[in-house]
Formats: structure tokens, sequence, C-alpha cells
């Protein structure tokens, strides 16, 4: 008998009928399959708006973002005051919209810059040590492979987790001590994140060009996950880049929280310049607007997160047994 079959009130006898009752219809959206499904057009949704304010900012603002003064006459400060200055401004009165719209920019341009240079850098390391082998993969490659090794023999769970959390604050630390050294500005934090980067992406790109190498031209035929035999010239172009596009996905909310906390410590960006990380520090004068900031932090990791992992789980299939992310 068909799942969605209606039956009698009274005697329970089936009446026939396989659709649906509409009151289940959002039951069933809240199931784990619906739930993701509704997380992961959020999380689109959210990253075409975080796009469209970089690209759009100075036609999206209604301000400038070093333009101060803002308040006029006896008007209070805070949110929803004023339509001139909707979510209220900052101790030098610079509009807090403008300057989240500007942040915004800021971030995309972090985000977007690190994994195109850790990729471009990344990628060509991966190369020689795939194809090379011997001492350039030790060097290159060699500790990151040591580092991942240790991690796949450590059954999942605390122990894991305390790694991982472990290796991200080295990472951090790394990038905080470059950018501290090399001092403030979007150029420094590209660089000082993408270092951070390069060894994940080239390890993944080794491993990549290893897996086609160690496997026979027929077991590519019979693999069904990957479009093009790994084993074959267009097949590795396939599978590097679809391994690149992974990890970049998977780096870019990593990215953004590094971008966040470096400018949340007065490191990331120059004094005054527009960061949803440097906002958050200024508002701990005791302004209202530090909500904001924190809000838009929130959503873009989250979007980032669920967005990355989507494109691993589809897209993560298609690689080599070896280069599994």
């Amino acid at each position: 008998m068909g799942e969605g079959a209606r039956f009698c009130t009274r005697c329970g006898a089936a009446t026939g009928g396989t659709s649906v009752p509409s009151r289940k219809r959002f039951a069933n959206l809240l199931e784990l399959g619906g739930a993701r499904k509704l997380a992961l057009y959020i999380s689109l949704l959210v990253i075409i708006v975080l796009l469209l304010c970089a690209a759009l900012a100075p036609f999206l603002a209604p301000h400038g973002p070093h333009e101060v003064g803002l308040l006029k006459g006896g008007q209070r400060v805070g949110p929803f005051v004023s339509l001139e200055t909707p979510l209220g401004v900052d101790r030098l009165e610079r509009d807090t919209l403008s300057r989240l719209i500007y942040g915004a920019r800021f971030s995309v341009v972090v985000i977007l810059s690190t994994v195109a240079l850790s990729a471009a850098v990344g990628g060509g390391l991966g190369l020689a040590a795939g194809y090379s082998g011997g001492w350039v993969d030790q060097i290159f490659v060699g500790p990151a492979a040591a580092i991942s090794t240790a991690m796949s023999s450590i059954t999942p769970g605390w122990g894991r987790t305390l790694l991982s959390v472990v290796l991200l604050a080295l990472g951090f630390y790394i990038a905080l001590v470059l950018v501290s050294n090399l001092g403030p500005g979007i150029n420094n934090v590209v660089v000082a994140l993408s270092v951070v980067g390069v060894p994940r992406i080239s390890l993944a790109v080794r491993n990549v060009i290893r897996g086609g190498r160690c496997r026979k031209p027929a077991d590519a035929e019979d693999t069904v996950s990957t479009t093009l035999p790994v084993s074959s010239k267009q097949g590795t172009l396939f599978s590097i880049a679809i391994a690149l596009l992974v990890v970049g996905s998977l780096q870019a909310k990593q990215i953004m929280v590094a971008e966040v906390l470096l400018g949340y410590l007065g490191v990331g960006t120059g004094w005054g310049e527009p960061s949803w990380g440097s906002m958050v520090a200024e508002g701990r004068v005791g302004n209202a607007d530090v909500w904001f900031p924190a809000a838009c932090i929130a959503c873009t990791v989250a979007a980032l997160y669920f967005s990355g992992h989507w494109v691993r789980a589809r897209l993560g299939s298609k690689l080599p047994e070896i280069a599994r992310l």
C-alpha cells in the first residue's frame, strides 16, 4: 500500500489516494535531507548577497566608509533612528551600514585572492612533488603528508577534533606572526593566509597525480565515479581542478575566520579601514553597532561552511581514492 494512502477516520479502512497531506510537507522538509537542502539554499543566498555587496559597494552604500560627522543637531546615536543612517553610526559618526557593505568587499577580496594564490603556489608544488617524487616530495609535501597520515590514523572522535583545533590554531599563529612582521594591509593578509593554505593544496594535487600514476587505465575505465580516466592527461587535469575547487571551498570559511580575527586584533587592516573584525573591536567602547558586524560574520561563516561541505560531498567522490578530501 502506498505510503501516502488515506484512511477513514471512523473504521480505519484505506480509502485510496497517494498524495501526502500538506501538513506533513513542512515536517518532511525538516528531515535530515530537507534540512540540508534548506541550509544550502540559504547559504547560497547569503553568498550571492555578499558578492553583490562586494561588487556594487560604491552604489549600494549610502555614504563613504570614511565619511565622519554624519550626526546632525541633536540626533540620537543608535540604529533605526534615521533613514540617512539606518543602522546607526560609530564613535566617529561613520555610517555603520556603509562600513558593513565595504567590509563585505574586503572579506570577499581576501578570500578569493587567498584561494587563488594558494592554488597557484600549492598547485605548482604539488605537481613538482607528484611527478618528481624523492627528495622533492619530501621537502615540499612531506610535512603535510605526515600530518595527514597522523590524522587518518586517529579514530574519529575527540582526539581527531582536538588535533584539528590545534592545527588550526597553529596555522592562525603563523599567519599572525607573518602579518605582524609584514605590517597591516590587504596584500600582507593575503600573503600570510596563503602561506598557511599552501600545504593542504599541494598535498591534494600531489595525491591526485600519485593516484593517477598508480592506477591502470583498465581500472579507470571500470570506475564510474570519474568522468574521465584519471590516468590520462585530461583526467589528471580534471581531477586537479576538482581538488582545487574542493579544497578552496573548504578553506574559504577558515580564511574568513582568520581574516576577522586579524582585523579584531588590529593587525589585519590599516587604521580606519572597514572590515568586520575591526568593527567588532571598535564596538568594545560601548557602541551598539557591534551586533551588526557580528551577525554578518556568523551568517557568512555558516554559509561558507555549508556550501563548502556540499561541494566536497558532490565532487569529492570524483577524485581518486588516494586524493579523497
